[in-house]
């Protein structure tokens, strides 16, 4: 930011004029000669605007001024802000970041060999939460991916990895868990639920070996008769041992002195009556309709391979399914979250891989916190993922692609705050010019964009492409400046 230039030359060649041409004396009219030619004023240049986190060491940058002849000598002063410059009179003085957030200014005058001068000012905003650095924005956004970009490989990368904790490891076992009680349920209990529409509580102690795993609680909820079907609502109360459950490579461990996992799963199913007396009955033509869990406090899940520790504090995640013309109710609705629900029982017919489910409260990985949140100014519980496949016709060729769709917000190791995330939102045939992602049928992100902005409104652009058939870049722009990463899915944030 320009201020001031002092022509001190002018000044003296102002002089002179008058003097030539002024009334005293009589004669001679004209300027006397100047001999030389008179230099050019130096340009300061402080440096560009810039923000950086409370406490850092800030370095400012003179060395972009310059002179037409000679040397600069150079002189640094603070605006506005509590904070001492160390060595003022070089080109690149330093302090540090104040504790609490706030605005500083400092001016630069730099001097040239024959006095003249020029001043420029740049300014340092402190913030307690920020995306102020590259790695924060590439975090966040490997940690946004993860929910739902994550690619199906023979070996199990991070984001895999990462999905699994978030998602899929504790919705395969609360559905698990779920269906084994109600498949559990003896004849006296189906009577009572499907005729008398009775609520069944069911307790039950999982034991291995002489050993309690965990203790559930399940009361069943009967609903409304649907097409011949019986609506149900089950709410799941599971309170781990210190024995540990295990569930493929890792095992859930609990405080079993309190509920570590709640959850709320309604459905629907067949019910056969076979008698009366002695009764007799079965269920089955299980369809999940929805599913809502939170992971309590003090819940904890143990992985090998690699050894990593996640706990669990107030994480929750839901979705609902539908089944397509497969519905025993709704049959006009895309078929949704299928390939979340683990156990699907009968005959599915081919659909679509279509989500929408959101991801909310805060986890742990060996200590690092991450935490998930709603977008400001939205109505979802959550962190949403939408995703939708999408076929369309080039020519006489078939195309398909996965459109995705993420907003929220979320904070990641390092950050203090979160950090809202948005894509844009088409599954027409404008997703192309709109700037939603997609993905092509290799699960390669080829196209689209997603944006990062800070609590102070620091924004970063991450666009998609492709360098070849098999190599994914995210080209990073905005505040933080202009960067890209290749093979960006496999960048790692769990260290796998």
């Amino acid at each position: 930011m320009k201020r001031s230039v002092v022509y001190y030359g002018l000044v003296f060649l102002s002089v002179l004029a008058l003097n030539a041409c002024g009334g005293g004396g009589g004669g001679g009219g004209g300027l006397a000669p100047v001999s030389g030619e008179a230099t050019s004023a130096p340009v300061a240049d402080a440096g560009g605007d810039r923000t950086v986190v409370c406490g850092a060491l800030v370095t400012l940058d003179g060395s972009a001024s310059s002179a037409s002849s000679g040397t600069l000598s150079y002189s640094w002063s603070v605006v506005s802000g509590a904070v001492t410059l160390t060595d003022p009179d070089t080109v690149s003085p330093s302090f540090t970041a104040p504790a609490a957030a706030g605005d500083l200014t400092f001016e630069l005058t730099v001097t040239d060999d024959s006095g003249k001068e020029d001043s420029d000012t740049c300014s340092v905003y402190v913030r307690e939460t920020v995306l102020g650095f590259q790695g924060d924005a590439e975090a966040v956004l490997n940690a946004a991916y993860a929910g739902i970009g994550y690619m199906d490989k023979e070996s199990t990368t991070d984001n895999e990895r990462f999905y699994d904790l978030m998602l899929g490891d504790l919705n395969d076992m609360v559905v698990g868990v779920t269906m084994d009680v109600l498949l559990s349920m003896n004849e006296s209990q189906i009577l009572n639920f499907v005729l008398m529409e009775q609520e069944i509580a069911i307790n039950y102690t999982h034991v291995v070996g002489g050993h309690e795993l965990y203790t559930v609680v399940l009361t069943v909820t009967p609903g409304q008769k649907v097409n011949g079907y019986n609506t149900f609502s089950a709410n799941l109360d599971l309170t781990f041992t210190d024995n540990g459950y295990p569930l493929g490579d890792c095992a859930y461990f609990g405080d079993d002195a309190v509920v570590d996992l709640k959850a709320e799963v309604t459905g629907l199913f067949k019910a056969t009556i076979i008698s009366l007396i002695p009764p007799n009955g079965t269920l089955e033509d299980f369809f999940i309709r929805s599913v809502q869990i939170e992971a309590c406090e003090g819940l904890a899940a143990v992985y090998t391979n690699p050894d990593l520790t996640v706990a669990y504090q107030g994480w929750n995640l839901a979705y609902e399914v539908y089944y397509g013309s497969a519905d025993p109710v709704d049959t006009e609705h895309l078929p949704q979250n299928l390939e979340i629900v683990p156990f699907i029982y009968g005959e599915m017919p081919q659909y679509a891989d279509h989500r929408d489910y959101t991801l909310g409260g805060v986890f742990s990985v060996d200590g690092e916190a991450y935490a998930f949140a709603a977008g400001a100014g939205t109505s979802d519980a959550g962190f949403s993922y939408r995703q939708r496949s999408y076929r369309y016709k080039e020519g006489d060729v078939f195309v398909d692609r996965t459109l995705l769709m993420l907003e929220g917000a979320l904070s990641v190791p390092d950050l203090d705050g979160l950090v809202s995330v948005t894509s844009p939102d088409d599954i027409t045939d404008g997703y192309l010019t709109s700037g939603t992602i997609f993905r092509n049928a290799a699960g390669y992100w080829e196209g689209g964009h997603v944006s990062l902005q800070g609590l102070e409104s620091e924004n970063v652009r991450v666009d998609f492409g492709l360098d070849a058939p098999d190599t994914e870049r995210a080209d990073f722009s905005g505040d933080l400046g202009d960067w890209s990463v290749d093979d960006w899915q496999d960048e790692g944030i769990l260290g796998l």
